[in-house]
Order: C-alpha cells, then sequence, then structure tokens
C-alpha cells in the first residue's frame, strides 16, 4: 500500500483496540450499582486474602475475569470534588515534641543530682535549653553530674546557671522523627476507622496531606486525627478540687515532683475541678497493646485496654503500693477518670467516663493506633458532600457532550469532507485522554473535567491550521496530493511550537498546583499530547488512504473572507494601545480599590461554607440569621441556583486553644446553628472550606511563581525559536490578556481562586499558541520577501493568518461558552476567565504583540542610525 498506510492503520488501530481495553472497566464500573459494587470489592478483598502468594497462571485468570465483571482498582478515579469527601492539610507541631523531650531530659537530670546529692536550683526549659541554677554547689560538681549522665550534652556557664542542650543533629533527627511518626500514627487510625482507598503522604517538612473520599461525618474524623492521645496513668496526691483550693492548701507552691491536671471537661461540665498528681508516670499508652470498646459495672460504653507485658509488670508494682489510693487516668493531660484502687491489677484495665459508644469507639481506635508525638493543627480542611460531586459529573459531562456536538458540527459544515476528518480525530482524542488516565489511574477532577472541555476545543486548532494551509497551497494550484504534503509540512512547527508553549505552563501548573488544578494540568497536557497524535498522524493518513483510493479528488471548504484581507493593522497599533491603556487603568483600577475583596477562600485566610436550602431564600434573611452567630464580619451571597448560598468569613483560631476540630467545622457548625435557630426553610450544607493564613501565604506564593516561571519559559523559548524582539512581544501581551482578565474579574466582583489561577495561566499557554502562529507565519515571510518595508510584511502576515485566528478562536469559545452555560457553578468563575482571556488573547496577538515588535524594531533601527552617524562625523573628523 502506498506510503506505508499499512504500518501506519496497524499502529492506529493498536493504539484504538488498547485504549479501549483501558476504558472497559470504567464503563463497566459505571454500569453496577452500590451493592454489586460492595460485594464485587468485597468478594476481590476475600480472595486476595486467601491466596497471598499466587501463580502466574491464577494472576492471569484473576486479571481477565476482573477486567470482564468490573473492578474498582482499573477505573478512572474521581477527585474529592467529584465524589464527596474530606481534604484535610495537617500541621505537626514538631517544635512540641523537641519541647518535651527537653522536659523529660530535665526530670531525669533532676533524678540525677538527687541520687548524687548535688543541690541545685529549680530547673526550667527554655529555648530548648535546660536551664540550671547553681545554687549553693560547685560548677564543677554539677557539670560532673551532666557529663557522667550522658556525654553527648553540650554544658554552658551563664550568670551563676548552666545551659545544658543536645547536639544539632539530636534536633534535626527529633523533628524529623516525630513528622514520620504521626504520619504513620494517623495512617494507622484512618485504617482503624476504616476509610477506603484514602489518600496520606507527607507534604514539605512538617505538613500532612490527608485525602478522604465518601467521608460523611467529617466532625468525627477531625475530632479522631486531631487527638493527640497520650495516655499515662498517675497516683493521685490531692483532689478533685478547684486550682485555688489546691493552691491554697500548699501555700501557692505545688510539691516537688508533682503538676495540675484538670478533670475531663465531659466530667466537669464547666465546673473547673482539678487534680494534683504525682509527675511520673509508670505505665503509658506507649505500654498498651490493645483497646476495645466494653461497658462499665452500670452497663455504660468504657474502654477496655490490655498491656504487654512489661506494662503489666510496671502496673502490678504500681497499683500493689498504692493499694486504697486514687489512680487518674490522664489522656492529653486532662483526667478521665480517678477510681481507687481496690486490689493489685496488672495486665487489662478499663478507663471510663461519660462516653457515648461513638466516643468509646473513637478513644479506642486513637488508643490502638499509638499517641501522636507531637500535637497537630488543621491549617486547610475543604469539605465537599456527596450530592454536589454528582451534580458536578452531570454537569461536567454535558459540557463535554455539548462541546464536542457543537465543534463537530461546525468543523463539517465549515471545512466539509476534511472537517469530519478532524471530527474522528477529535473522537479519538478523547478516547485515548480517558484511557491515559485510567491506565496511570489519574484523578479526574472538576478542573480536570474544564481541562478535557479545553481540551475540544483546542485540539481543533492543529487541524484548522493544517487545513487553512492546505487551502493557501490548493489557492497556489498545486494539486490535491502535494497540497496535502505542503500544508502538513508548513503546519507542523508552528503546531509544535504552540503546543510545546502551551504545555509550559501545565508542567508549572502541575508543579505549583494542588490536586484539583494538577488534575486540570494533567488532562490538559496529555490532551495536547494526544491531539499531537491524532491531528498530525491520524488524519494525516486518512487523507492519504482517501486519496490513494481516489475517494476523494478535491476539497471543498468554506472561507470567512472570500479573498485576501488588506487590513492596516500596523497602522492602528497607537490607537489600539490607547484603547488598551483605558481599559487596563478601569479594570485594575477596580482591582485595587476592592483590595482583599478579590481574593478567594484559597488567598485570604478563613472560612467558606456553601449551604442549599430547600426553598429559594433571600441573602437578606440569611445575613440576618447568620449575624446572631457572633462570628464577625461575613459575606453572603448567591451561588448559582436560587437554593445555593455562600457564606464566606474571616474567623480566626480563637476557638482552636483547646478544640482539637477544624476552624471549618466550629464555623459551619456555628452558621447552622443560627440557621436553624432563626429560619424556617430546611438546608444541608453542601461544602465547607478553610485555609489557615500559612497555607494562604503559601498558595499565593506558589501563585505567584507559576506565573514567574511561565513567563520566563515562554520568554526563553519563543526568544530561542524566533528572536528576543518577538519574544518580548508575547510576553507583553501575555501580561495584557492576564491584567485585562484581572481587570474583568475584579468589574465582574468575582474573585481569584485556584482554579482562576489556572485559567489565567492556560490563558499564557493558549494566547503565545496564537501569537506564535502569526511569528512564524511573518519569520516565513522575512525569507521570502527580503527588503519588504517591516510593518508591511507584518500587515501580510497578520491579513494571511487572520481567517485561523479567528476559526480557532471562535472554536475555543464554543467550548467554554458552552462550559460557563452548562457546567457547574464550581466551573462557572473558571470559564468566565477563560472566555475573556480568549477574547484579549485573540485582540492582543494583532493589536499587542506586533506592534511591541515594530516599535522594539524602530528603536534599536534609530539607535544604529545613531551609531552609524557618530561614526561618520568621526571619520570625517580624523581625515581633517
Amino acid at each position: 500500500m502506498h506510503r506505508n498506510l499499512g504500518w501506519r492503520f496497524g499502529i492506529i488501530g493498536a493504539v484504538v483496540m488498547l485504549a479501549f481495553w483501558y476504558i472497559y472497566p470504567t464503563v463497566r464500573w459505571s454500569t453496577l450499582d452500590s451493592p454489586q459494587r460492595k460485594a464485587l470489592t468485597e468478594e476481590y478483598r476475600r480472595y486476595d486474602a486467601a491466596h497471598p502468594a499466587p501463580t502466574f497462571s491464577e494472576e492471569m485468570n484473576t486479571y481477565f475475569s476482573r477486567w470482564y465483571r468490573g473492578d474498582k482498582a482499573k477505573v478512572v478515579n474521581l477527585g474529592l470534588d467529584l465524589q464527596g469527601g474530606m481534604h484535610l492539610v495537617l500541621e505537626v507541631d514538631a517544635d512540641a515534641a523537641i519541647t518535651n523531650e527537653m522536659v523529660r531530659l530535665k526530670d531525669s537530670l533532676r533524678r540525677q543530682f538527687i541520687k548524687s546529692r548535688v543541690m541545685v536550683g529549680s530547673m526550667s526549659v527554655e529555648n530548648r535549653k535546660i536551664v540550671v541554677p547553681l545554687g549553693t554547689s560547685p560548677e564543677d560538681e554539677v557539670k560532673k553530674v551532666i557529663n557522667d549522665y550522658s556525654a553527648e550534652l553540650n554544658v554552658e556557664s551563664a550568670d551563676g546557671k548552666l545551659l545544658v542542650s543536645m547536639e544539632e543533629k539530636r534536633f534535626e533527627y527529633l523533628w524529623t522523627i516525630s513528622v514520620k511518626q504521626a504520619l504513620e500514627t494517623i495512617r494507622n487510625r484512618i485504617d482503624e476507622f476504616g476509610v477506603a482507598e484514602p489518600v496520606i503522604q507527607r507534604e514539605g517538612e512538617d505538613r500532612i496531606l490527608v485525602q478522604l473520599p465518601g467521608i460523611e461525618d467529617p466532625e468525627r474524623v477531625i475530632d479522631l486525627l486531631g487527638r493527640t492521645a497520650q495516655l499515662s496513668f498517675h497516683i493521685v496526691v490531692e483532689g478533685p478540687a478547684s486550682q485555688e483550693q489546691i493552691l491554697a492548701k500548699y501555700n501557692q507552691r505545688l510539691p516537688q515532683d508533682s503538676f495540675l491536671a484538670p478533670l475531663s471537661r465531659k466530667e466537669t461540665k464547666g465546673s473547673g475541678l482539678y487534680y494534683l498528681l504525682e509527675k511520673e508516670a509508670q505505665v503509658t499508652g506507649a505500654d498498651l497493646v490493645d483497646a476495645r470498646i466494653g461497658t462499665d459495672d452500670l452497663g455504660r460504653p468504657a474502654v477496655d485496654f490490655q498491656l504487654s507485658s512489661g506494662g503489666a509488670n510496671a502496673f502490678e508494682k504500681l497499683t500493689e503500693a498504692n493499694l486504697y489510693k486514687q489512680l487518674a487516668i490522664v489522656l492529653d493531660n486532662e483526667v478521665e477518670s480517678a477510681p481507687s484502687i481496690r486490689s493489685r491489677i496488672s495486665q487489662r484495665g478499663q478507663i471510663t467516663g461519660h462516653f457515648t459508644a461513638q466516643e468509646a469507639e473513637d478513644l479506642a481506635i486513637v488508643l490502638r493506633s499509638g499517641a501522636l508525638p507531637a500535637p497537630v493543627r488543621i491549617i486547610e480542611q475543604r469539605t465537599v458532600g456527596p450530592t454536589l460531586g454528582i451534580e458536578s459529573i452531570k454537569y461536567g459531562l454535558r459540557a463535554s457532550l455539548i462541546s464536542f456536538i457543537v465543534v463537530a458540527g461546525f468543523m463539517i459544515v465549515y471545512y466539509r469532507v476534511a472537517g469530519a476528518i478532524a471530527d474522528l480525530a477529535l473522537f479519538l482524542n478523547i478516547i485515548l485522554l480517558m484511557a491515559f488516565m485510567a491506565y496511570f489511574r489519574a484523578t479526574l477532577t472538576v478542573p480536570g473535567i474544564g481541562g478535557i472541555v479545553l481540551t475540544i476545543g483546542m485540539a481543533v486548532d492543529a487541524n484548522v491550521l493544517v487545513f487553512e494551509r492546505i487551502r493557501e497551497e490548493l489557492q497556489k494550484g498545486k494539486t490535491l496530493r502535494s497540497a496535502i504534503d505542503a500544508g502538513y509540512a508548513k503546519a507542523f512547527l508552528p503546531i509544535f511550537d504552540g503546543n510545546l508553549t502551551t504545555l509550559i505552563t501545565a508542567a508549572v501548573l502541575f508543579q505549583f498546583g494542588t490536586g484539583p488544578v494538577k488534575g486540570f494540568a494533567v488532562t490538559l497536557s496529555v490532551g495536547l499530547i494526544i491531539s499531537m497524535f491524532t491531528a498530525l498522524f491520524v488524519t494525516r493518513a486518512v487523507f492519504d488512504f482517501l486519496t490513494e483510493r481516489k475517494w476523494v479528488t478535491r476539497l471543498s471548504m468554506l472561507q470567512v473572507f472570500k479573498k485576501l484581507t488588506n487590513i492596516g493593522f500596523v497602522s492602528k497599533r497607537y490607537v489600539a494601545i490607547a484603547i488598551s491603556l483605558v481599559a487596563l487603568a478601569i479594570g485594575m483600577g477596580t482591582f485595587v480599590i476592592r483590595g482583599n475583596d478579590n481574593m478567594g477562600v484559597d488567598f485570604v485566610p478563613g472560612t467558606m461554607v456553601q449551604v442549599r436550602f430547600q426553598q429559594p431564600v433571600t441573602t437578606e434573611a440569611v445575613r440576618n440569621a447568620v449575624s446572631k452567630s457572633a462570628l464577625g464580619e461575613t459575606v453572603i451571597q448567591q451561588y448559582g441556583s436560587p437554593l445555593d448560598i455562600l457564606i464566606r468569613t474571616t474567623g480566626t483560631r480563637t476557638d482552636r486553644a483547646s478544640d482539637t476540630k477544624g476552624t471549618a467545622t466550629l464555623v459551619g457548625e456555628k452558621i447552622a446553628n443560627a440557621l436553624r435557630e432563626n429560619m424556617q426553610t430546611p438546608f444541608e450544607v453542601e461544602r465547607t472550606e478553610e485555609v489557615g493564613a500559612a497555607v494562604s501565604a503559601d498558595l499565593r506564593n506558589k501563585a505567584l511563581l507559576a506565573i514567574l516561571y511561565s513567563t520566563i519559559g515562554i520568554l526563553v523559548y519563543v526568544a530561542l525559536r524566533f528572536e528576543f524582539r518577538f519574544g518580548l512581544g508575547g510576553v507583553v501581551a501575555l501580561f495584557h490578556d492576564v491584567l485585562i482578565t484581572m481587570g474583568a474579574l475584579a468589574l465582574t466582583g468575582r474573585q481569584i481562586q485556584l482554579p482562576v489561577v489556572a485559567a489565567l495561566l492556560t490563558i499564557f499557554g493558549y494566547s503565545i499558541n496564537d501569537t506564535i502562529v502569526v511569528f512564524d507565519r511573518i519569520r516565513e515571510n522575512m525569507k521570502m520577501r527580503r527588503g519588504q518595508e517591516f510593518a508591511k510584511l507584518i500587515d501580510g502576515s497578520v491579513n494571511e493568518t487572520l481567517s485561523r485566528t479567528i476559526i480557532t478562536s471562535l472554536t475555543v469559545l464554543f467550548v467554554v461558552t458552552v462550559l460557563y452555560i452548562v457546567g457547574s457553578e464550581v466551573t462557572r468563575d473558571f470559564a468566565f476567565t477563560l472566555i475573556v482571556g480568549l477574547v484579549s488573547g485573540t485582540y492582543s496577538t494583532v493589536f499587542i504583540a506586533t506592534p511591541v515588535v515594530i516599535i522594539w524594531q524602530q528603536l534599536f533601527a534609530r539607535r544604529r542610525q545613531g551609531f552609524e552617524r557618530a561614526k561618520a562625523q568621526k571619520g570625517k573628523l580624523s581625515k581633517v
């Protein structure tokens, strides 16, 4: 077969078959209802447990059987924003772990001093150092005790006291190990809790990312993960009594080796009772081997625990030596209960209190999983209800389908047979993209669906470039086959350059983005790479096949312009620049006036709660109800449908001193309580998001870095591929588009959140893609029309590519507009940003990028003329 069509169609056929192979499990799984999915998952789990080391034959049988029947391990992952769930970022207070270690070291040294009969003053821990007042003891004697205890300690003398510290590498080890142990403890707790397919991973030095799909009780999860669960047993010295009473009894000075611990808040109910306890704990949570829910003598929920052999021996000695005394069970520095010791106890015991069954079960889970080595706090929290996720999937699929139909219909109407071939490539593009995501278990998010919709529009861009080039070659009188050859050859470089610059921004997005934004970067970048294959390889093979068989002997296409336009764009550059400056002044002026109101919850510390009512309500009624919740400044706005209300507060973490709950949970509770008390309309909390100050600052920095690196990457690439003046023109146009878009967001009262940043960076890629096509034509014409005036050459190049610019802008604008109209509210700001950016990008390609190139050219031309005049003048003077 001519032109190696056999092997080309062989590759296409193999790729298509492979794609359908990987897509089938996702399609099959989607046809199963929830009970069928659970039954299959449990069946597979039991089989895997019974066959820990299967043979090759068993593995193959299992693989093909599960592929046919359906297997969740082979389907496209859905992000939390699509299936509902919880996203948390926890920060480990590793400094607290180091402080605790220094306190333990201080207590050990104090016992060593007592044992050595060396008198020192009251020791304390300050700035990672133990302060040891010398008192009447000689300094050398005190140092000897410290050195005998450990030769690895550093000792410094300072004004009648010694400062004891550990080696810096020891501090680094404690920091690292505390974060590592916290990660393992949290993983164990979630495993015990029974969440399917959680994501638990370390982020940075001291942060832990936790993603839990399908969570129905976020408050319980937060309490489970945030509890330190430091358990210890102490002999009671005094109490229960108020703190003032205990201090008065001991003349305001507590006995050595003792400390005050409050009675659990469940027990006191606000009465403020305390126990005075012996400091040393001979048995701790580290000695536990098991903890299960049980019942006390009155049938109330309790926690039964079992100790290790070493812990059992220590517990036996402790209880035998303190018969008829009270033994306090201390959990996270609070006394849960303090029963009297009536007999010797060894291996088993019970923790009692006013627990509910769920509280007892959760306490058993955290005790089994082990204590956190240091406190953790929630610095970012996002919760999406399952209903909102289902709606996002529905809207996303609808937007994708309509976009495909609109673009496919347009291509057939405008390009006829060539358009049908492009539609085949477009359909294959979507199939291959979904197959890729299924194979690599990539996560599909709401912005990721936006990426697919955008890919549908941008995928035809390459076809349009090729078809417009083929049209030009046909108009020059070439045969159809020669025109096709030339069209693909001349379109390759601008297609490659344009897609590569978009991939630069996608790579930056992936590097600096978070979960949903990374999902967008993956779908966009993979979609672009696949579109190169389908547009240049697949469509070319189909064209060659059809022309080889003589089934297609001519190509008819519609035209935007019947003949080549001759618009003087360059002469209008100053008018266009003036219009842009006015638009920028209005937009950016509004942006500056709005200040922090421009920023969404991702970039300004605060909490956002989305509430869905069963009947339409007014924002004023919601504002009046929420104002009674003492949350401070709140912003109330309608969100999409009349049933959805968005409530945003900049509430701080003042509640967090003694509470493990995240701010989002506390704010959500306050808002829900206020709405229940002050409004009659039933409602449901659909989504909560909280971003702390540290995370919002981090996200802001990442967004700025993403824009900076994208700019540098594009400038360097365009400068290398063309010339510096072209790279400068492209970057100026990019900033023009981004600033115009930001101004439009401000003028319409929208806020910048992570998906909007993703859209802004996508504008970077698309705008430069459009500009590169024009630059490529300018470069081509500079070689062919040497000596032509530069301004006329640019006008001619822009006019030659004008048809392609309008068509590609329209196709992408079609799909983004569909996403804006049909998509979910979550993608609406994203789509709006792209709409404004696309219009501005098309305008800036013609009226900003090319004028900058001309202005730069003129500046250097004048400078060069000045140098030449100066040189000539110098030559004349030298002759004189």
